[in-house]
């Protein structure tokens, strides 16, 4: 989901088309619409800093360091 949204975040057509497949699978999930709501929400907030450390993680994984230090 995360991956998804960094990709098309500046792109709002894509962006509310991406919010509606995500609520749809959060739902078929059991997740609740104000749980819903407020992780999609952190994902937008906290775009810059998510796009930071999956970009951390394909650096480590293609590195030297043990998967679990990428917590």
């Amino acid at each position: 989901m995360v991956g998804n949204y960094l990709q098309i975040r500046h792109d709002p057509p894509a962006v509310n088309a991406w919010k509606a497949q995500t609520r749809e699978v959060l739902t078929q999930k059991g997740y609740e619409g104000t749980l819903i709501n407020e992780h999609l929400r952190a994902i937008e907030i906290y775009a810059e800093f998510l796009q930071r450390m999956l970009a951390a993680k394909v650096a480590c994984t293609t590195s030297n360091f043990p998967p679990d230090l990428l917590v």
